[in-house]
């Protein structure tokens, strides 16, 4: 295990968390909030796939047997990953503004957002945990710890993106048809 790399995960973590809870404060909770018992489970397991076992790991090493040698290039190349998911998840944020939800719900003042990151990505705070599950692979050295976050995050993806690709195209008809044929994804000019 190369601590110095995982500690600064550990500090990734701590502003993500920072940055969630200050956009939480923003949030107008709906009347019903709408979310399946897969999404909940999913959801709960990226958090300890990204979150809680990284955080055990850093302070025990916990499957240390799943150890792998990383040059050291590649966990520098990490650094530099979680600092591009911590911004393009905080711009997202600001990008958004009062159109961000925890849940997948459309908000009665909702607007099609479609300046900022959303210009490049349609899902950029998608964008943010793909490039976060790719740098904890990259800072933490360790088979199981190290790539379980971008694993559990691609399940949450897949179960998550058909439903709230289906409620904009409701809410916004052929404004989102147009800005989803011209935006990408997750990854400019892909899906």
């Amino acid at each position: 295990m190369e601590r110095p790399f995982v500690v600064i995960y550990l500090v990734g973590v701590c502003i993500a968390g920072l940055i969630r809870v200050i956009q939480s404060r923003k949030y107008q909770r709906s009347e019903k909030p709408q979310v399946s018992v897969l999404e909940l489970w999913l959801m709960l397991l990226w958090l300890i796939a990204s979150q809680i076992l990284p955080m055990v790991y850093g302070f025990r090493a916990i499957v240390s047997f799943a150890n792998y040698p990383l040059p050291h290039f590649l966990s520098i190349l990490g650094i530099g990953v979680l600092v591009l998911s911590l911004w393009l998840l905080r711009q997202s944020h600001v990008d958004l503004g009062q159109n961000w939800s925890p849940i997948a719900e459309i908000q009665a003042d909702q607007v099609l957002v479609t300046q900022g990151v959303y210009r490049y990505v349609r899902h950029p705070m998608y964008s943010a945990h793909l490039l976060w599950g790719l740098a904890q692979g990259l800072l933490i050295a360790n088979w199981l710890v190290g790539w379980s976050g971008l694993i559990a995050f691609a399940l949450v993806y897949w179960v998550r993106v058909p439903p709230e690709e289906a409620m904009m195209q409701e809410r916004f008809g052929q404004d989102y048809l147009e800005y989803k044929q011209d935006v990408g994804a997750v990854l400019p000019f892909v899906g």
